[in-house]
C-alpha cells in the first residue's frame, strides 16, 4: 500500500512539473525551459526617465523591465510563452544570438498562444525623446528551414511614456501607427533566417520632436501549436538616437468651400490648400525659431475671405496655426420700368418683396452667399391699375459682387385696364339703366329678337348710356354681375372688352393718359 502512494505521488509530481514547462524553441528545436525562466504574460516597467539614446544586447531580459522596457502578450487564448531568453543552439535551440553570447537575444514562438488562434505579444521599448535625424536599428530572424510563416510589426506611439497596446489579439492602443511590417501576407521565404538588420528613420514615420514608445508585435494569424502558421522569431542588438527635437509648422484650416487658397511661411512658396484639415509646410525649425503664416491668395468660386488666428509665434513644438475661412455674401435686385400701379410683389426664395407704385428699382433685403443659385419671380402683378410685368434676368449664380441686373418691365393691360383700375365709379342704379335703355330704343320689358336687332339696340344705348355702363359680349361675374349679349354691367368687370372702335394701340394710350388724369385729380384733392 505504500508503495503504491509513493507512486501515485510521483506521477502528480511529473505532471506537476510537465504543466509548470514551456517550450521556448522552434517547431523543429523544441526547448523546454523551466518556469522560472518563462516569460510573464503581461509585466509592468520600473519608472524610468525616457531616453535620447540607448542600446540592447538582450543579454538577460529579466532587467528589461527596470530598464523601463513593457511586455504583454494579448494572444487569445495566452500561451504557455510569452518573449523568451534565447535559446542558443547549444541548449537546444535553432540558432545562436548575432552578437555577445550565445543566448544573448529575445524570442518569441508558436506557444504564444494555444491550439489554433492568433498570436499578440507586445515587447515596448522605454520612452524616447524624439528628435532630428532620429535612428532605430534592430537585428532580426527566424529559424530555418522557413516551414511556418512568421510576421514581425513595428509599431510607434507618440502619447510619452503610455504602454497602451489595446486589447485582445486585434488590439492596438496607441500604437495605432506602423512603422514596418516584415512579412506582412504571411508567406512562405519572406521573413529572414539568417540575421537581417532593419534601420527606420523621419522616412517611416519616426517624429521629429515629442516622445514616446516604439513597440515589436508579434501578430500572427491561424498560429499556436495546432495552426498552420507561427514558428520562431529572434531578437538582436537593438539600437537607437534621437538627435535635436526639430518643429514642424502648419495650419488647421476650417470652412474652406471655394478653391485657390494659397497660404505662406516666412513669404516663401506658397502652399496649396484644397480642403479642410490640418496642413504642414515642408521642413522643419530649430526650437526658439520665429514664424509668420500669412495668406497669398484668398479663395474664389464661391468667393471666401480666410482670416489667420495668431499668424506670428516662436517655435516651442510642433505649431498649428488655425485659418478661418466666411463666404462672402451678395445683394440680388434690379431695376423696373413703366410700374404705375401698386401691388407688385416679387420673390427670391423665401424672401417677398412689395414694391410700392412707380418704383424705379429693388433690392432684396436679406442676402445669398457666394455660390449659391438665385431665382427671382413675380409672385404677384401690379393692380391699381392693372398692369402686366416681365422679369429678365432672374436667375443665376452668385459669384463675387451683388447682382444688380435685374429688370422688371411692365406695361398696361388693354384687356383688363377698367379691371379694378384707379377709384370705382359709382354703380348706376336701375332707374338710371331703365332711362339709358329706353333712350336707345331698347325695350326692357322684351328679349332682343334677333342678333341685327339686338346690333342696333347695342349701338344705341351705348350713345346714350349713363356714366359707367358699357355693353358685354358674354357672362361676367364679378361683384356677382351676371348678363347676356346684349345686357349692360357696371365698368370695373374682369370681362369688360376693348371699346369698339379703337385698337389696342389707341387704348394704351388713353389708358396712360387716364392714369396721368387719375394721379392728377388725386393730387388735387390732397392739396
Amino acid at each position: 500500500m505504500r508503495s503504491t502512494h509513493h507512486a501515485l505521488s510521483a506521477l502528480l509530481a511529473l505532471a506537476a512539473t510537465t504543466t509548470a514547462t514551456a517550450q521556448t524553441g522552434s517547431r523543429g528545436h523544441p526547448v523546454t525551459a523551466p518556469s522560472s525562466t518563462k516569460a510573464a504574460a503581461t509585466t509592468e516597467a520600473f519608472p524610468a526617465p525616457r531616453v535620447s539614446s540607448m542600446s540592447e544586447n538582450f543579454e538577460d531580459i529579466t532587467f528589461l523591465a527596470s530598464r523601463g522596457w513593457f511586455q504583454q502578450n494579448n494572444s487569445q487564448p495566452v500561451g504557455s510563452t510569452g518573449w523568451s531568453q534565447g535559446p542558443s543552439v547549444a541548449n537546444g535551440g535553432p540558432i545562436d544570438a548575432h552578437a555577445g553570447s550565445a543566448n544573448s537575444f529575445i524570442s518569441a514562438n508558436f506557444n504564444n498562444t494555444s491550439g489554433y488562434n492568433t498570436i499578440s505579444n507586445w515587447l515596448v521599448t522605454p520612452e524616447l525623446d524624439f528628435g532630428a535625424g532620429a535612428t532605430f536599428r534592430f537585428h532580426t530572424r527566424k529559424a530555418s528551414p522557413d516551414e511556418y510563416a512568421d510576421r514581425l510589426e513595428v509599431r510607434i506611439s507618440t502619447n510619452g511614456a503610455s504602454t497602451n497596446v489595446g486589447t485582445g489579439a486585434t488590439g492596438t492602443g496607441d500604437f495605432s501607427t506602423t512603422l514596418l511590417t516584415i512579412n506582412p501576407d504571411l508567406a512562405l521565404g519572406v521573413y529572414p533566417t539568417t540575421w537581417t538588420s532593419f534601420t527606420l528613420s523621419h522616412a517611416q514615420g519616426l517624429p521629429h520632436s515629442g516622445t514616446g514608445r516604439i513597440a515589436f508585435r508579434y501578430h500572427v494569424t491561424s498560429g499556436g501549436p495546432n495552426g498552420i502558421n507561427s514558428d520562431f522569431i529572434a531578437l538582436d542588438t537593438l539600437s537607437y538616437a534621437a538627435g535635436s527635437p526639430e518643429y514642424s509648422i502648419g495650419v488647421i484650416v476650417s470652412g474652406l468651400a471655394g478653391s485657390g487658397l494659397t497660404v505662406t511661411l516666412d513669404g516663401g512658396t506658397p502652399v496649396a490648400i484644397s480642403q479642410n484639415g490640418i496642413f504642414r509646410f515642408p521642413g522643419y525649425v530649430a526650437p526658439g525659431t520665429a514664424y509668420t503664416v500669412a495668406v497669398e491668395t484668398q479663395p474664389g468660386t464661391p468667393s471666401q475671405t480666410c482670416t489667420i488666428n495668431a499668424p506670428t509665434g516662436t517655435a516651442t513644438s510642433d505649431v498649428l496655426v488655425g485659418v478661418a475661412c466666411t463666404t462672402h455674401r451678395f445683394t440680388v435686385g434690379g431695376t423696373i420700368s413703366g410700374l404705375a400701379g401698386t401691388g407688385l410683389e416679387l420673390t427670391l426664395g423665401s424672401q417677398r418683396l412689395a414694391v410700392p407704385a412707380y418704383a424705379t428699382g429693388f433690392t432684396f433685403p436679406n442676402s445669398v452667399a457666394s455660390g449659391s443659385n438665385y431665382a427671382v419671380a413675380i409672385a404677384s402683378p401690379p393692380r391699381f391699375p392693372h398692369q402686366i410685368c416681365t422679369l429678365s434676368n432672374g436667375g443665376g449664380t452668385i459669384g463675387d459682387e451683388d447682382i444688380d441686373d435685374v429688370d422688371v418691365a411692365c406695361i398696361f393691360d388693354a384687356d383688363v385696364l377698367f379691371a379694378n383700375d384707379f377709384e370705382t365709379p359709382p354703380t348706376p342704379t336701375a332707374a338710371a339703366v331703365a332711362t339709358s335703355i329706353a333712350d336707345a330704343g331698347v325695350d326692357s320689358d322684351t328679349s332682343v329678337a334677333s342678333p341685327a336687332v339686338a346690333e342696333s339696340q347695342a349701338d344705341k344705348a351705348t350713345s346714350s348710356m349713363a356714366p359707367g355702363i358699357v355693353p358685354a359680349t358674354g357672362t361676367h361675374d364679378a361683384d356677382g354681375v351676371s348678363s347676356t349679349a346684349g345686357a349692360v354691367v357696371p365698368r370695373g368687370t374682369p370681362d369688360a372688352v376693348p371699346l369698339p372702335t379703337l385698337d389696342r394701340a389707341a387704348l394704351a394710350v388713353l389708358a396712360g393718359l387716364l392714369v396721368l388724369a387719375t394721379a392728377w385729380m388725386r393730387r388735387r384733392r390732397v392739396m
